[in-house]
C-alpha cells in the first residue's frame, strides 16, 4: 500500500480517500483535497473528470482533476477559476456545473462569489463561463455571459451536444427586476464550440414563474423520429405563490433564425403545493444510446424532490410526439424507504442500462448529513441488497454517482 501510493505521488496522482463498499456493485470514494460538490463525467476513454470546490463558501475555487483506474487516483487538479473569478458553494443549489463537449472539451459554468470579475451588467452577480479544449492545459479565462437577464440566485446548467452546440440556462426575472412569479428562463447558445455566445433569450411559454433559490438541469436530447438533439430543462416553477411543481421544458433544434422564437414544449412533471423556496435540485441523464430503438426517441432520466422524498421517472414518454398523452409517461418511481428530509438527487447509468440514484438526508443550511443510494434495474426495479447509507456528507455538498466502463458505479462525496 506505501510502495503504491508513493507510486502515485511521484506520478503527480493524488489516491483519492476509499469509504468501505456496502455492496459490490457501489464504491464510494471522497473527493480529493478536501473538495466539495462533486460532478463527475466520463469522457471518451473512458476517465473520469471530476468537478469540484473548495475554499470558502461565499468566494472558493473550482478544479478539475482526472481519474484512469476507476475515480481511485486523480490527476494533480487544475484551476478552472482565476484568482478574481471565484465561485460560490452557499446553498448548495449554486454549485458549478459542467460537461463534455466536442472532442472532450470541458465547459464549466458557475455562480460568481464574493467580488467575483467579470461582473453582468449594473454590477450584478455574473454567471461566469470557461472551456478547456482538446489539447489546451489551462481553462480560458472566464466570460460573463449575462446580457441583461441579472438576478442569479442559483439555478442554472449547460449542456453540449457533441456537435459543437454549447447551451447555458439560467432563471432570473426580465430587465427591471420582478418577484418569483415573473422570473423566466434564459438561453444563450453557442455554435462553434463555446467561443462565443448569442444574447440570452427567455423561452419558457407559459411563464409559470420560478421558484428564485432552486436548482435546473439541462441535457441535450433526441425527440421523437428526428435525427436532431432537442434541449431538456427541468426547473421549480412559482405559480401564484403556492405551486412549486416540477416543469419540463423541450426546446427544438436547431436554433431559430435571428428574431425568430425558440419551439419549446412545457410539461409538468410533479406537483409540489408550497408556499415557499424549498431550495431544491434536480438530476437529468441519457440513457446510453444503444437503449434508443430505430425510430424511437432518445431515452433520458429524471430525479427530483417533493415533499422531502426523491423521485425518478424515464421521461421517453415525454420525448415522443404526443407526449402530452398522460398514458405515454412512465411511472414515477420513489427511493426506497420512509423519509422526510431527502434532497439533492444524482443519477448514473452503466452500458447495461442499470442506473444509480443517490440522494442526501438530513442535510440543510450549513447543515451536513447522511448520503444514500439504490440501483435499479434497466426495467426501473430496485436490486436487492444494492443501497445504502453512510454518514458524512460535508455542508454544502452532495453525492455524485458515475458509472464505470466495467458496469459498476463509484459514488463520490
Amino acid at each position: 500500500m506505501f510502495a503504491a501510493k508513493l507510486v502515485a505521488v511521484l506520478l503527480g496522482v493524488a489516491p483519492a480517500p476509499q469509504a468501505p463498499a456496502r455492496d459490490g456493485r457501489v464504491r464510494l470514494v471522497r473527493v480529493p483535497d478536501g473538495g466539495i460538490q462533486p460532478q463527475a463525467l466520463v469522457d471518451s476513454n473512458g476517465d473520469v473528470e471530476l468537478l469540484f470546490f473548495r475554499g470558502k463558501p461565499g468566494g472558493g475555487s473550482l478544479f478539475v482533476a482526472k481519474s484512469s483506474d476507476g475515480a481511485r487516483n486523480f490527476s494533480a487538479a487544475r484551476p478552472v477559476n482565476g484568482a478574481t473569478s471565484c465561485a460560490i458553494a452557499t446553498g448548495t443549489v449554486r454549485s458549478a456545473r459542467f460537461v463534455l463537449g466536442r472532442g472532450d472539451s470541458l465547459h464549466v459554468v458557475w455562480m460568481g462569489g464574493d467580488g467575483a470579475q467579470p461582473r453582468a451588467p449594473h454590477d450584478a452577480t455574473p454567471l461566469l463561463y470557461s472551456r478547456l479544449l482538446d489539447g489546451a492545459q489551462e481553462f480560458e479565462p472566464p466570460r460573463n455571459l449575462i446580457t441583461e437577464a441579472t438576478g442569479l440566485d442559483g439555478g442554472f446548467d449547460v449542456a453540449a451536444d457533441g456537435r459543437g452546440a454549447v447551451a447555458v440556462v439560467w432563471h432570473a426575472p426580465p430587465a427591471g427586476g420582478g418577484d418569483e412569479s415573473s422570473r423566466r428562463i434564459w438561453l444563450a447558445r453557442s455554435s462553434d464550440d463555446g467561443a462565443t455566445f448569442a444574447a440570452e433569450r427567455a423561452i419558457d411559454p407559459e411563464r409559470h414563474g420560478v421558484c428564485p433559490c432552486c436548482g435546473m438541469r439541462a441535457a441535450f436530447v433526441r425527440v421523437a423520429d428526428r435525427g436532431d438533439l432537442s434541449l431538456c430543462i427541468l426547473y421549480r416553477c412559482a405559480l401564484r405563490g403556492t405551486n412549486r411543481d416540477m416543469h419540463e421544458l423541450l426546446v427544438a433544434a436547431p436554433a431559430p433564425k435571428a428574431g425568430g422564437d425558440e419551439k419549446v414544449r412545457s410539461l409538468d412533471l410533479d406537483a409540489w403545493p408550497a408556499n415557499g423556496c424549498v431550495m431544491s435540485t434536480a438530476a437529468l441523464t441519457n440513457r446510453p444510446a444503444r437503449f434508443d430503438r430505430a425510430g424511437a426517441p432518445g431515452q433520458m432520466l429524471a430525479a427530483w424532490e417533493t415533499r422531502g422524498q426523491i423521485y425518478a421517472r424515464d421521461l421517453a414518454g415525454d420525448l415522443a410526439a404526443d407526449a402530452t398523452r398522460a398514458s405515454r409517461r412512465g411511472p414515477k418511481l420513489a427511493a426506497p424507504g420512509l423519509r422526510e428530509d431527502r434532497k439533492h438527487p444524482r443519477l448514473a447509468v452503466n452500458n447495461r442500462g442499470e442506473w444509480l440514484l443517490a440522494w442526501t438526508e438530513g442535510t440543510g443550511w450549513q447543515k451536513g448529513g447522511a448520503l444514500a443510494w439504490q440501483l435499479f434495474g434497466a426495467d426501473g426495479h430496485p436490486r436487492e441488497g444494492a443501497g445504502g447509507r453512510v454518514d458524512g456528507v460535508p455542508v454544502w455538498s452532495f453525492g455524485e454517482p458515475v458509472a464505470l466502463s466495467d458496469g459498476n458505479f463509484v459514488i463520490l462525496y
